[in-house]
């Protein structure tokens, strides 16, 4: 598979799916056999996005190509930062 199909997987998919549950995720790279994602909105801020989203969306990427992919969240972009003053 190459980077344009898994972001259209991961777009068409998996993100609407995440934002569901008030989250977001964004693809951002495929670099050889590493996926990597930047997590938004409620995702940014949960305690298990590490956990979750980089297992399911790992399951549902092998299921897909057949072969075991690493899923990194590279950066996490909440909705709502605070701005300096």
């Amino acid at each position: 598979m190459n980077s344009a199909e898994i972001e259209r997987f991961v777009e068409t998919e998996v993100r609407p799916k995440v934002r569901n549950d008030g989250g977001d995720i964004t693809f951002e790279a495929l670099d050889g056999n590493t996926v990597r994602l930047a997590a938004r909105a409620d995702c940014a801020t949960c305690t298990a996005t590490d956990v979750c989203l980089k297992w399911w969306v790992g399951c549902e990427l092998q299921r897909l190509t057949g072969q075991p992919l690493r899923v990194v969240i590279e950066k996490r972009v909440p909705y709502f930062t605070r701005q300096p003053t």
